[in-house]
């Protein structure tokens, strides 16, 4: 009877570890299809806005970038044509979150300052394309864009 019990409780250990990774790789592919529809609809929204905020800048200076929803909790996207737009980092509004940051590369290149602004440093001709923020919670809502080009352009 004990050999039956310790059978019975180990294949209910295994189901339960595999219900649990299962459940893990939903909410990964939830995440995974929530992100690209995210970026789907900002590359198509961005092809039909007119109101863009132009910043000219300098190679190798440092650059701020503002976003217009004054909010806390957000992502930030850049779109470089005509490749689709990439995902940057995600902000949250609570200060023991820190922020997530999509490529560790990026931690190197960017971060975000108080009330929501991109801080990009020695800016290349890499990063130069139209940023945008978007409110995270639902509705969705993005900021108009700020375009960064060069002055030599």
């Amino acid at each position: 009877m004990k050999n039956r019990e310790t059978q019975f409780h180990s294949v209910s250990a295994h189901s339960k570890r595999c219900l649990n990774d299962h459940s893990i790789e939903d909410i990964h592919l939830d995440q995974t299809m929530k992100i690209i529809q995210l970026q789907i609809y900002l590359f198509m929204w961005s092809q039909a806005t007119e109101s863009l905020t132009n910043t000219a800048v300098t190679l190798g200076a440092d650059v701020i970038i503002s976003c217009d929803l004054d909010i806390e909790e957000i992502y930030w996207y850049k779109q470089k044509s005509p490749d689709p737009p990439e995902f940057i980092l995600r902000t949250f509004d609570s200060t023991y979150e820190e922020t997530q940051y999509e490529n560790s590369i990026f931690k190197l290149k960017y971060s975000v300052k108080t009330n929501s602004r991109l801080f990009i440093r020695n800016i290349t001709a890499d990063e130069l394309g139209v940023y945008y923020c978007v409110k995270t919670s639902e509705p969705l809502k993005f900021s108009n864009g700020t375009k960064i080009y060069n002055t030599g352009e």
